[in-house]
């Protein structure tokens, strides 16, 4: 099913490219296409439908297939002449227009590349923080503001590079879940904040964020006790 599923995307796309374009699958569902354009207008225009294409379901061995199309541009001359360069580039835009939402195009555009390096250097550099459990736990306190009394805490991730100092936890969070290193960043934090804070007195109340995507774990209930029985938290 997903081989013919391949196949009529290809056609679909040959279709689109005509007699002047080129089509090819670069591997996975990837797909390089060249194409002429005379004006930005016409090649704008060209784009949109292309991704509009792919709104509709596919037919497909009597079910209807939802794909969706992410597409990242490259320009010669103005990004490159060579091949492989431009290939690069469009992909570094691909990214871009992934980020933004998919279903949708991104335009290379120069700093690109820097920025792609800096996210791969933060992803690597995340994934040993995680795995050395460097990722750190700090307490965001519940007041009642009748009586002042402290209610319970929410636990809040906060990561410290050796070289960059303190990340923003909007850029680290989100490339954890990215890359699927949030269940295991917050199992660590948890088990972290369960040790910190069992000792104090009157026996806190502690919340945790989940990530949306955790959500999707069936184990995740068993992940969650399994750490507070190994801290000796009461659930």
């Amino acid at each position: 099913m997903g081989d013919e599923l391949l196949v009529r995307i290809a056609a679909l796309l040959s279709q689109e490219a005509g007699e002047d374009g080129f089509v090819a699958r670069f591997g996975g569902d990837e797909f390089i296409m060249v194409l002429p354009y005379e004006s930005d207008d016409a090649l704008i225009a060209r784009l949109a439908a292309l991704v509009s294409t792919f709104d509709e379901p596919l037919p497909l061995n009597g079910n209807e297939v939802s794909v969706g199309a992410t597409l990242g541009v490259a320009l010669a001359p103005a990004d490159g002449l060579d091949a492989d360069l431009l290939m690069r580039r469009a992909d570094v835009a691909l990214y871009r227009a992934k980020d933004d939402g998919r279903g949708r195009y991104a335009f290379f555009e120069p700093g690109m590349d820097d920025r792609v390096h800096e996210r791969a250097a933060l992803e690597n550099d995340l994934r040993i923080a995680v795995r050395n459990d460097a990722i750190e736990a700090h307490f965001q306190p519940f007041v009642n503001l009748a009586t002042g009394e402290i209610t319970g805490y929410e636990i809040l991730a906060r990561w410290t590079d050796p070289v960059r100092g303190a990340v923003p936890p909007e850029v680290f969070i989100r490339i954890a879940s990215d890359t699927g290193q949030i269940g295991e960043l917050c199992m660590n934090v948890l088990r972290r904040a369960c040790r910190q804070s069992l000792g104090w007195p009157s026996a806190p109340r502690i919340s945790l964020n989940i990530a949306p995507i955790q959500l999707r774990d069936a184990a995740l209930p068993q992940k969650l006790l399994k750490v507070l029985t190994e801290c000796a938290f009461p659930p």
